[in-house]
């Protein structure tokens, strides 16, 4: 009887076990995939949160910065990973967008498993100093009035701060051309010097502009005023009570990583998101915690990709 037990426990050990799987979990390091470069708000927000999950979870938590084609490069490395919960992505609303701004996407959002949203910020919007103009209302009517329009800038076909401008045309005939840039910075640099006359772009990207004059901010897109600014009115005070947009950020996994080693991840994740640490330094961005947890998160997930894909239909916005 005793060998017995002794040789039962032996391929237990070796075969593991549903109560095994989930007390090891886990038992070697976990890779963070960014799907951009480093230094953004999703890089923040993922390097963060790597540092409290380490600490709780006692494995590294390595992050890699896997930018290229907006999301693309980064992401696919998820949806192309075993899933085991070793490989882990932390990205921003691109990640509904691309599938349907591309016809041959490299992944679509089933692929993906939501495990929890973890930080929100709205968009500032911004004007050349130049530009006559000192709310949103302003901004539209000088669109409107102006033959050619306004210029806007954003990082790249499809990301939120080309969106945003788009989604403000249905709402309300704003007249602008998009003119899209490789990256932040190259577009902050021409919006300073007036070659392009807006933007709506997130806090860490613009407030050190709007701080030294560079730049007028004249609305942000939240649901209500930052707590950094609370000086800036939002486009619902401004009279366009459905122009509210979110730059969320989530964690998610590949499709199909075991139920035990999802819930190991929830409630890590729910500690370290609500963890003074972790919400310290995203306050510093201008960014707020927005936990919601499985299944809510995917809920919220899927109506974001609806909302959007329904814009990016009826604009017919594309990328190659």
């Amino acid at each position: 009887m005793k060998l017995f037990c002794v040789v039962t426990a032996a391929i237990l050990a070796l075969t593991g076990s549903p109560g095994f799987a989930q007390s090891s979990y886990p038992d070697r390091p976990i890779k963070l995939i960014i799907p951009f470069v480093p230094g953004g708000v999703v890089d923040v927000v993922g390097r963060t949160l790597a540092s409290r999950l380490e600490a709780q979870m006692g494995q590294p938590v390595v992050v890699e910065n896997r930018a290229g084609a907006a999301n693309q490069v980064g992401t696919t490395v998820v949806t192309n990973a075993a899933p085991d919960g070793y490989t882990l992505l932390v990205v921003d609303p691109s990640v509904v967008t691309t599938p349907t701004l591309q016809a041959n996407a490299p992944y679509q959002l089933g692929q993906l498993r939501t495990i929890a949203t973890l930080s929100t910020a709205p968009l500032i919007v911004v004007v050349n100093p130049s530009l006559p103009v000192n709310n949103l209302k302003e901004l539209i009517e000088f669109s409107k009035k102006t033959p050619e329009g306004v210029t806007y800038a954003s990082a790249g076909v499809g990301t939120t701060p080309h969106l945003a401008p788009e989604l403000l045309k249905v709402q309300s005939g704003f007249n602008a051309t998009h003119i899209p840039y490789k990256g932040g910075a190259a577009s902050l640099t021409d919006l300073v010097s007036g070659r392009v006359q807006t933007a709506f772009y997130s806090g860490a990207t613009v407030l050190p502009n709007i701080i030294e004059g560079k730049l007028r901010a004249i609305a942000q897109t939240g649901t209500h005023r930052m707590a950094a600014r609370p000086d800036i009115p939002t486009g619902v005070e401004s009279g366009y009570p459905d122009f509210v947009v979110q730059l969320w950020t989530a964690l998610f996994t590949p499709s199909g990583v075991p139920a035990d080693v999802q819930k190991r991840l929830e409630k890590e994740v729910r500690q370290a998101v609500e963890s003074k640490e972790f919400l310290s330094v995203i306050e510093k961005f201008g960014l707020e915690s927005f936990y919601k947890s499985q299944p809510d998160a995917e809920r919220f997930v899927q109506s974001e990709s609806d909302r959007w894909s329904a814009l990016i239909k009826a604009a017919k916005i594309t990328i190659q």
